[in-house]
């Protein structure tokens, strides 16, 4: 009986050790050895989804090269990708789908209009959101769980009035935006004509979207404007189907638009009707670094079409966060954050990206102009 009982304290001594053999091992293995997961949340899906598409596609170069490079100290990338449609409701849920999986920090969101819910969202689950696009002013020198590869609206807002007064003799302006992204539209409108104003020009009519129906009633309100040119700020497809329609009533202005509007889908959807377009990036589409034309080249070799800008800080967006990752020695939020504000500047596909203490950048732009269906540069505003 009692060499029973030794043999049976004797299994539970060997069960018990194996178990927690087996648990330190896993325990190791998850520390040292599976994929980080890194999220990546943007419109996959619907018209709007080129700057999503473009986004998720230059993000995931970046994962294959880190992991060429043997990861981050060891440990292979795994890019966990969620379509929140560009709709804030939609976005907070993906959200907390990618933390039920694992994901601590997320490459996104990509628009502005759900910029505050999924901050918020963020702020409450823990998350760190690191958005390549979105440049609301709402969310400029706020302590949050966010941070960016973009200069804020009103760099954008400037930048736009700077190549109206440079680059043309127009003076008076009328402003159309689409209503769906106000947050968005509002800051680049306002410093758009305090800029315009400070130095003789003016806006002259303000018109809002929510579809593309109301196109036709907006181009023949403005023919009784004194407009000279238009600001236009509204999704690619939406600009190009604007310029289509101010084409078929014979009443075709200059062209003004922000960063949002240039991407491919611009020309696709518009073709001869945007041709002469001014448009505004942060991004040199013919940057000679070595690293941004290995990058294109890749790019191009992969998807058959030339990166655009959200592309391009999607690329970086991946990078600072590695970068945070390996100076942190973890993924959890807030030593990643930290690692991100104190180090402040990062090497970027064509320059160093500069962040302030709250983890926003400060760039200028570059002015481009639709010539013969392509973007071309006309120089840095």
């Amino acid at each position: 009986m009692k060499d029973g009982k030794r043999n049976l304290k004797t299994w539970l001594f060997f069960g018990i050790s194996s178990l927690l053999f087996i648990a330190v091992i896993l325990l190791i293995y998850h520390l040292f050895f599976s994929p980080i997961k890194l999220g990546f949340s943007a419109g996959l899906s619907g018209l709007k989804s080129e700057l999503g598409i473009s986004g998720r596609n230059g993000a995931q170069l970046a994962v294959e090269e880190i992991n060429r490079n043997g990861g981050i100290r060891g440990r292979k990338i795994e890019l966990v990708v969620a379509d929140d449609k560009n709709d804030a409701n939609i976005a907070c849920t993906v959200d907390q789908r990618l933390a039920e999986q694992g994901v601590t920090i997320i490459i996104g969101h990509m628009v502005s209009s759900v910029a505050m819910d999924t901050v918020k969202n963020a702020n409450e689950k823990n998350l760190l959101l690191i958005s390549p696009t979105i440049a609301t002013d709402e969310l400029t020198q706020v302590d949050d769980n966010f941070v960016r590869m973009i200069a804020s609206n009103k760099v954008q807002g400037y930048s736009l009035a700077k190549a109206v007064l440079q680059e043309t003799a127009v003076r008076s302006i009328a402003i159309v935006y689409d209503e769906n992204n106000a947050s968005f539209a509002k800051i680049i409108k306002e410093s758009f004509e305090t800029q315009l104003q400070g130095s003789g020009g003016k806006v002259v009519a303000t018109e809002s979207f929510k579809n593309r129906n109301d196109f036709k009633r907006i181009v023949s309100a403005l023919r009784e404007s004194e407009a000279e040119g238009v600001l236009l700020i509204a999704s690619a497809i939406d600009a190009g189907l604007f310029c289509q329609q101010s084409r078929k009533q014979n009443f075709k202005l200059p062209v003004f638009a922000p960063m949002w509007t240039m991407t491919n889908d611009f020309i696709q959807a518009g073709g001869a009707d945007v041709e002469g377009a001014y448009l505004i990036s942060q991004v040199d589409l013919e940057s000679e670094t070595a690293l941004y034309v290995a990058f294109q080249k890749a790019y191009r070799e992969r998807y058959k079409e030339i990166p655009s800008f959200a592309s391009i800080l999607s690329y970086d967006a991946v990078m600072v966060a590695a970068a945070a990752i390996q100076e942190a020695g973890t993924t959890s939020t807030e030593p990643v954050k930290d690692a991100i504000l104190r180090l402040g500047e990062f090497s970027g596909l064509q320059e160093s990206i500069k962040m302030d203490s709250f983890g926003d950048v400060k760039n200028s732009y570059y002015l481009y102009r639709v010539q013969n269906g392509a973007f071309k540069k006309v120089g840095r505003l």
